[in-house]
């Protein structure tokens, strides 16, 4: 309890960075499966900063990756747009625009906050009321859809269907449940403070970037748009932080073990379980309904059952493995170089080489949690280095362009151009939340 004391500014500042940077690694990733990355770092430092607390470690980091995946399948980036350049235009579309991101927002980190929420209070649930719960969810999702959505009253995107609607009728209903039946207010605090959060980080994260592409300095070194991603992810993880922090004392106190004690499995049969839940991953995401809502929520069952073996994986060997496929799929298809065989190999050992680091983890206590953190965070920061680094334009150019730029360096430099300023503010970001968390002596570990 005086380390929780000693550290209040970090529940701000940890969360807030480990968002922040995994926030602007999903916008080199994108979609869903995108969105693991910043669920899976702000839970591995809410967990840094509950050393004496109980609660399942591997469960957490398990909903943690799964989180905000939800909200990932809500209209933004249209909004975005109708809202981008219109910051010096006073009008009802500029408030409408801003309004609809405000909410959208809200609404996204508010089902992330929810189920992280879950995480840290799961002990005081039943198997079957979590199951209960995310039925409750999906089935509520239709009725929120149909209610907000479908009628229209205010549309605030272009060519794509809305579904916030769905979004914030079924996490209602799930906050509404869990706080009955647990009789806890633990999912429903993390949910209003990310919610608050949200609704806050994304209109601003957007009017920055409004702002940075009508000023003086508009050139290719400086992505505004990674400008905005950092902003919204970096108000969510505050959200997270300061509900955590009001919790804390909710939670109980740890008195030896946080979970009982995993099976006895060998480290190749650990690597293997890791490789199989790989498997299961795709699979679940290729034949769910509604892109996350169904397959997540499946996830959420599956990890409150098997919180120590399909946690631990899915929030760190499943992240990195879809992050890899990424960035293979990205040289494969858009950029058209390497060879197919060559890069499907490598998919496959670095996803082993994860399950295996995974499992290795297995055996020590559940509170270490700093080594997993540094883990992730370095390996999908170097992943997408490698996807930004090397295109084809970059290893093959045309020798006149080489010859414009005045050498191959120059033309090098030039031709990675803003996203080298976006690997600059992503391992800025990596390194501080690195230095932090080996100043502090948060880690039990």
């Amino acid at each position: 309890m005086n380390s929780l004391k000693a550290n209040q500014w970090r529940f701000i500042v940890l969360p807030a960075l480990a968002m922040s940077l995994g926030w602007g690694l999903r916008g080199q990733l994108g979609h869903s499966t995108g969105a693991m990355v910043p669920g899976a770092l702000a839970v591995l430092t809410l967990c840094c900063l509950l050393p004496g607390k109980l609660f399942s470690r591997g469960l957490a980091v398990g909903f943690g990756a799964i989180a905000f995946g939800y909200g990932a399948t809500i209209t933004t980036q249209d909004t975005a747009q109708l809202a981008d350049g219109q910051i010096f235009r006073v009008g009802n579309t500029m408030v409408l625009d801003y309004t609809g991101l405000a909410i959208k927002g809200a609404v996204w980190a508010m089902v992330g906050g929810a189920v992280i929420g879950l995480a840290l209070v799961a002990s005081r649930y039943r198997w079957r009321d979590i199951v209960i719960g995310m039925a409750a969810f999906v089935a509520a999702f239709p009725a929120g859809w149909a209610l907000i959505n479908k009628p229209n009253p205010v549309y605030f995107s272009v060519t794509r269907h809305e579904s916030y609607g769905g979004y914030l009728v079924g996490c209602l209903v799930l906050l509404a449940w869990l706080t009955f039946r647990g009789r806890t207010k633990v999912p429903f605090v993390l949910a209003a403070c990310t919610a608050v959060a949200g609704g806050l980080g994304f209109p601003l994260g957007v009017f920055v970037n409004s702002l940075g592409l009508h000023s003086v300095y508009v050139g290719g070194w400086h992505d505004w748009w990674k400008v905005a991603e950092t902003t919204y992810g970096a108000f969510m993880g505050i959200g997270l932080g300061i509900g955590t922090w009001l919790v804390k004392d909710k939670l109980p106190d740890l008195s030896g073990s946080t979970e009982p004690a995993i099976n006895s499995m060998s480290r190749g049969w650990g690597t293997l379980l890791g490789l199989a839940i790989c498997a299961a991953f795709v699979l679940l995401s290729v034949a769910g309904i509604g892109e996350w809502l169904v397959p997540g929520s499946i996830m959420v069952c599956i990890v409150a059952f098997f919180p120590k073996k399909v946690g631990w994986h899915l929030g760190i060997t499943v992240t990195i493995y879809v992050t890899v496929v990424n960035v293979i799929v990205y040289w494969l298809d858009e950029q058209k170089i390497g060879n197919a065989v060559f890069f499907w190999t490598v998919v496959a050992l670095v996803t082993a080489a994860a399950s295996w680091a995974v499992t290795g983890w297995w055996n020590e206590r559940d509170t270490a949690v700093r080594k997993p953190l540094l883990f992730l965070m370095w390996a999908i920061v170097a992943l997408t280095a490698l996807k930004t680094f090397i295109e084809y334009p970059v290893l093959y150019p045309e020798a006149q362009l080489v010859a414009a730029a005045g050498s191959r360096w120059l033309y090098t430099v030039k031709t990675l151009g803003g996203g080298l300023g976006d690997e600059v503010i992503l391992g800025s970001l990596a390194l501080l939340l690195t230095w932090l968390t080996a100043q502090t002596s948060l880690d039990a570990g």
